[in-house]
């Protein structure tokens, strides 16, 4: 089991700052135990995504331990992204990774012994640098089922 104090990805405990309040529970606490509770990270951090190959970047990572493919549906902006998990279920996001183009976009499919979280056909707005969950499907008979998707583009401005 590995110490949580021990730094890991640069991040170091500095010090404590209890955000949520004990209120009557607070006699619970053990008296060795700080109330106050805050990690910090060494070093500048970035959490905002700036340019087009930043969101590019960030789609194409791994999620929930699936590799994500992805493929250009529109005009180097919109993607869709696609993640097995393992042979029983796949999930599909949309990104549109431009700063200045909306699109509406038709999502349909056929499928056979899959459970779709999401009844196709169905529309979805997508508007400048933002990423959608689509739908997910998944098997109820292993060998003799299939999900496909079909997904058609139209730029709004």
């Amino acid at each position: 089991m590995q110490n949580p104090l021990i730094p890991k990805h640069g991040v170091t405990m500095k010090s404590f700052d209890r955000h949520s309040r004990y209120s009557k529970f607070k006699a619970c606490a053990d008296e060795s135990v700080d109330l106050k509770l805050c990690a910090c990270a060494n070093g500048e951090t970035k959490s905002i995504i700036e340019t087009t190959n930043e969101m590019k970047h960030f789609i194409a990572q791994p999620m929930f331990g699936a590799k994500t493919e992805f493929k250009e549906i529109h005009s180097g902006c919109l993607f869709v992204m696609k993640r097995r998990h393992n042979t029983i279920a796949v999930a599909y996001e949309l990104a549109n990774v431009c700063a200045d183009k909306s699109f509406k976009v038709l999502i349909n499919g056929k499928d056979y012994n899959m459970l779709l979280s999401k009844v196709v056909p169905f529309t979805v707005s997508v508007r400048p640098r933002t990423i959608h969950f689509l739908l997910s499907a998944i098997r109820y008979i292993m060998n003799d089922s299939y999900f496909d998707v079909s997904i058609s583009a139209e730029l709004l401005s």
